[in-house]
């Protein structure tokens, strides 16, 4: 596993020169901050805490990183980071419906270690999924969907059901007003926008969320 990593760290200094450095293993994610060399790329002791901010899943299982997005959600110039744990439990850990956790730039200014068990400080956002097992998290995008210069977010479920299919598959799409301040956690059942899957036939159905927007796709 030490050569995995050390490989790992190796291709991300010579990719990602100009920005901070992200490494996401099961369960456990480290940010590494500073400037790789192109022309002498360096190993990174992941025990050098004076180096790194380290968040760590809230259970053994949750797949913590499986999801990586950074943007600057709430425009202050600095990116933030979009962390997807696709096997996360749910509010009451009780079902594993995965989860969606968004930290600003300016709360991962400091190293140090988030536990998201007992996160100290607790995340900008989470967004919970809404069905068993459906890898809620798995990817994550963001972008201006509805055109009007805030910045929105596109999360996918690959196996929820829907339509009667196993694993169809769902997208949330999120407006930006509906994650800013003072919301602090939801339900992706209260989303804006959901998109399903139609399975192998490729034919579609329109669906909506709570905006009544509705999409077709084929």
């Amino acid at each position: 596993m030490d050569k995995v990593r050390i490989s790992l760290l190796r291709m991300a200094c010579r990719f990602f020169s100009t920005k901070p450095i992200i490494i996401a293993l099961v369960s456990l994610l480290w940010l590494f901050s500073g400037k790789a060399s192109h022309s002498q790329p360096r190993v990174i002791d992941i025990r050098d805490e004076a180096r790194l901010f380290r968040i760590v899943g809230s259970d053994v299982s949750d797949r913590l990183g499986i999801g990586l997005q950074t943007a600057d959600l709430n425009t202050d110039g600095l990116d933030d980071l979009l962390i997807g744990s696709d096997q996360a439990l749910d509010l009451l850990r009780a079902n594993r419906v995965g989860r969606v956790d968004l930290f600003y730039g300016t709360s991962l200014a400091n190293v140090g270690t988030i536990d998201l068990l007992t996160p100290q400080p607790p995340p900008d956002f989470t967004l919970f999924g809404e069905s068993l097992y459906a890898r809620f998290g798995t990817q994550i995008i963001d972008g201006d969907f509805d055109g009007n210069g805030i910045q929105d977010l596109a999360v996918a479920a690959p196996f929820h059901i829907a339509n009667n299919m196993e694993a169809a598959g769902r997208v949330y799409i999120l407006f930006g007003e509906s994650f800013q301040p003072p919301t602090r956690v939801m339900s992706a059942a209260n989303a804006d926008v959901f998109i399903d899957g139609a399975g192998s036939g490729g034919a579609c159905r329109p669906v909506s969320g709570k905006s009544g927007f509705q999409s077709r796709w084929a």
